[in-house]
């Protein structure tokens, strides 16, 4: 299988029809880039950035340096990006306007999304490759709306 040869030893678990499952493991090394952890913790991340980089009553990152990392300034072909965030091109054209931080690998999918105009973050966690997110996250939306009005 060329899976168990990409990976360390003992990471591939057992089969079960066209799915594979893996062991659980601990990276040892140097940062990728990723975060690994509960979506209460992505959550929390969230809220600190739409308090302005204040969580629980202790300020994280300056009220400026939250904001600064969401206004997109760097234009793209298939992404406009910032420090950690981005949307693609039009984004908000026909809805709230956004940003995104998106994550995955191993057979996994997570995305995280700022409302900062609705004061709402949502993140979606998916033991999937790929899904339909707006599908996901349009019924949130209005549920959200709603309950503003």
């Amino acid at each position: 299988m060329l899976l168990k040869a990409a990976l360390p030893p003992g990471i591939v678990g057992a089969r079960t029809g066209a799915w594979v499952g893996y062991q659980p493991f601990l990276l040892h090394g140097a940062a990728y880039g990723g975060l690994v952890g509960p979506v209460e913790d992505a959550a929390r991340f969230l809220a600190a950035h739409l308090n302005d980089g204040a969580l629980d009553d202790t300020r994280v990152l300056a009220a400026s340096t939250a904001r600064q990392m969401r206004e997109i300034t760097t234009s793209g072909r298939s992404l406009d990006v910032r420090l950690g965030w981005f949307h693609r091109p039009g984004t908000g054209t026909d809805g709230p306007s956004f940003v995104e931080h998106l994550g995955g690998g191993l057979g996994v999918y997570n995305t995280m999304r700022l409302y900062p105009s609705l004061d709402l973050g949502i993140v979606v966690m998916a033991n999937s490759p790929s899904y339909d997110l707006e599908a996901i996250i349009s019924p949130m939306l209005n549920a959200d709306a709603a309950h503003l009005l």
